[in-house]
């Protein structure tokens, strides 16, 4: 007496021990259950990933060597969408083993020197004239940065501030001789604003707001490298 379609089969048995269900009247009877032919199913396809794998890594390699623009915009896009979690994984890779990190990257950086830029002939008059007008167009930068390196060769504290600070704090009053100061004047006037040092670099004075003070470029002059002896 044939089974009903949709019910269990007396027999035969799966392997596993469960009975076998025939889905409709017609064909012959499966020989595993619904599990059995699932997992039976998923190993098929992991043997034959693993037949072809070396034909899949050779496809995808000629398809990125082919569309190279597409491949690296499509990575630089997913790469700008998880950069917190790339820079969280690298972090913890790091971490786990830092000498293992150091050694890869000076073994790359030993494989792939840094090729060197030829270097241009120099020019030094359109060097000399382009510090120049650097200088007329941007004078307090140009303070800034040969007090700091006066500060860096005598080796003393260097803590980063601005002339415009300094000339507000002190309300555009020479603390030399208690004059005002005309912003309007230019910094090599004699009259004009300069930043003297409190206790000079030459004799260790840091180059600090707490150091320095708003003078008249002729009274910085005239002081030179002495401490500064505030007018009365």
């Amino acid at each position: 007496m044939p089974t009903a379609p949709g019910t269990a089969c007396s027999e035969p048995l799966c392997p596993c021990g469960e009975a076998i269900v025939r889905r409709g009247s017609r064909g012959p009877v499966p020989k595993l259950c619904e599990s059995c032919r699932g997992e039976a199913d998923r190993a098929r396809q992991r043997r034959s990933w693993q037949a072809h794998r070396e034909r899949r890594a050779q496809d995808k390699r000629r398809y990125r060597s082919e569309h190279a623009d597409i491949t690296r915009a499509q990575v630089n896009a997913w790469a700008d969408r998880n950069r917190e979690y790339l820079r969280a994984r690298g972090r913890d890779a790091y971490a786990a083993d830092p000498e293992s990190h150091l050694r890869r990257n000076a073994e790359w950086r030993k494989a792939h020197p840094k090729p060197r830029r030829p270097r241009k002939p120099a020019d030094h008059e359109a060097n000399r004239a382009r510090s120049l007008r650097y200088q007329r167009e941007h004078p307090e930068n140009h303070a800034i940065a040969q007090r700091r390196r006066r500060a860096r060769l005598r080796q003393v504290q260097v803590v980063p501030y601005r002339d415009s600070d300094i000339f507000d704090r002190d309300g555009w009053i020479c603390q030399l001789c208690r004059l005002p100061v005309d912003p309007s004047l230019r910094r090599n006037h004699r009259m004009g604003a300069t930043i003297d040092h409190i206790i000079p670099i030459v004799n260790g004075g840091a180059d600090a707001a707490g150091n320095v003070q708003l003078a008249h470029f002729i009274c910085n002059v005239v002081k030179g490298p002495r401490h500064a002896v505030v007018a009365a």
